[in-house]
Order: structure tokens, then C-alpha cells, then sequence
């Protein structure tokens, strides 16, 4: 068990390595909440609101998974692929024909595990803003908004009106892993060039990404052997997307060996 003296020793090296992430980036924002063990929690301009992009995907996965235990919708249910819509962008969709039936379980996954706009869409169609704003209710999400959606035309300018905060950002990613669904689903997320890049492959990392021009976000939840870290970084206005992407991954490294160090 971690001494005192152990505990906030990880607690001051936490608090240092977030404000080196953030450094001179004033747009950047950083939450990490260790779930399990000693209550080590950092943070910084964690209730900034940022462009969320597509980590708002989630919300409604939640609110679709909530529709189908209150009996509103089938989560079996059949969906012909041409159902779904068409992108300018790449899309799992693409390996499907038109007469290609679906389950909105699947749809739902795929919005998930590949961010694929068109099965996003399809789910924030059908269930509509209202079971979305039921979502950030329960969730007491205040700064939270998602007010369009995942079409080609909304993926510019107009996508960052979707927001959130690093902390709510947080309360969200926390609460999937009750629904087993959305933990497969995001532990099987298939863009991993951010929290995941520089952990061991063996480490499950149930994560979102969401992305614009100059938007780089990733939140997740680290599972390691002892115990589990949730982390939110919203980056809203990188010169250089791929090195902010690499810049996350960095971090989410530092603060899994200044946890696992309470172990040794």
C-alpha cells in the first residue's frame, strides 16, 4: 500500500506533468482522475469549453443504449446500409453493398470503433436531440452541447459548435463502461495515435477521439492491472495536429508510470 508521503509525491508529479502538456498552449485542457486507489486528481483549464468533435459521438451511444432499456428501441433492429447515407471521407461503410442489412447495435459500433460519420448520423436521427439533452441531464453535463451533427457539411466550422469541457469530458467517458457494449466497443476503437500510441498493445485503453482542422481531443479510460486512469485532452487550435496527437500520447505515458510508481 502507498505511504502518504508516496501518495502526494505522485500527486505533486501528476499536477507538474499537466501543466508541462498544456506549457504555453492556451488552448489546450487536461483532466486525469486516477478510478481506483489512491484519489490522485489533476487538472488544468478543465472547465474551459472546447470543440469536442467526434468524442460527442458518445452521447448518442448513451442515449440510444438508455432508449433501448427504457423499451423504446430494438437495439436489433435492421438497417439497410443505403439507410445510412454517404461521406466524401473515408467510411467502414464502403465495405458494404446498398442491400446490406444492419443492426443498429452495429451501426452504433461503428460509430464508435472507426468514428464513422454516416452510422453517427444515423443514430442522432433516430433518436433525436431530445433523448441527447435526457443524456446531459442525467449526466449533469452544464456546458456540454451538441447542436449538429455528423454530416459532411457540419465537419468544418459549424462542427465546432459541438462542445464540452475536459471535466465533463470525463463524467461522460466514465460512465460507458457500464453498458458492456460501449466498452467493447471502445476498447476496440481503431484510432490509436493518441492516448494509446506509446502503451504496451497488451493494455486495454477504452477511448474517443474527436477531430477538426486544428481540434485534437482523445478521452479514456486506461485499464492497467492495479488500477484504472481516466484522462481528457482537448487541444482546440493545434498549428500541428499530428505532433499534438504524438504530444497526448507522451503524457498519457508520464502519467501511467507516475501511478504505477505507488506499486513498485
Amino acid at each position: 500500500m502507498a505511504t502518504t508521503a508516496l501518495v502526494a509525491k505522485a500527486q505533486q508529479a501528476l499536477d507538474g506533468e499537466l501543466e508541462r502538456f498544456v506549457g504555453e498552449h492556451p488552448d489546450r485542457s487536461v483532466a486525469v482522475h486516477v478510478l481506483d486507489g489512491p484519489p490522485l486528481r489533476a487538472e488544468v483549464a478543465a472547465d474551459v469549453v472546447r470543440p469536442a468533435a467526434s468524442f460527442l459521438k458518445l452521447l448518442p451511444a448513451l442515449a440510444l443504449y438508455d432508449a433501448a432499456e427504457r423499451g423504446e428501441i430494438d437495439l436489433d433492429a435492421m438497417v439497410a446500409r443505403r439507410e445510412l447515407g454517404s461521406t466524401m471521407y473515408p467510411s467502414i461503410l464502403a465495405a458494404f453493398q446498398d442491400e446490406r442489412r444492419l443492426t443498429l447495435r452495429e451501426v452504433c459500433a461503428f460509430s464508435l470503433m472507426t468514428s464513422d460519420n454516416p452510422a453517427a448520423q444515423y443514430v442522432l436521427r433516430l433518436l433525436g436531440h431530445d433523448r441527447i439533452r435526457r443524456i446531459c441531464g442525467k449526466l449533469q453535463l452544464r456546458e456540454t452541447a451538441m447542436t449538429v451533427g455528423f454530416t459532411d457539411q457540419e465537419l468544418g466550422v459549424i462542427g465546432r459548435r459541438n462542445v464540452s469541457t475536459a471535466r465533463e469530458a470525463l463524467r461522460i467517458i466514465e460512465a460507458s463502461p457500464t453498458l458492456g457494449d460501449l466498452r467493447r466497443f471502445l476498447v476496440n476503437n481503431q484510432r490509436n495515435t493518441r492516448i494509446p500510441v506509446r502503451l504496451e498493445d497488451e493494455i486495454p485503453v477504452m477511448h474517443k477521439t474527436g477531430s477538426l482542422a486544428t481540434v485534437v481531443n482523445d478521452v479514456g479510460v486506461i485499464h492497467l492491472p492495479h488500477t484504472r486512469i481516466a484522462l481528457a485532452y482537448l487541444c482546440a487550435d493545434e498549428a500541428d495536429t499530428a505532433l499534438a496527437a504524438v504530444a497526448i500520447g507522451d503524457s498519457a505515458l508520464r502519467v501511467v508510470e507516475i501511478v504505477s510508481r505507488l506499486r513498485t
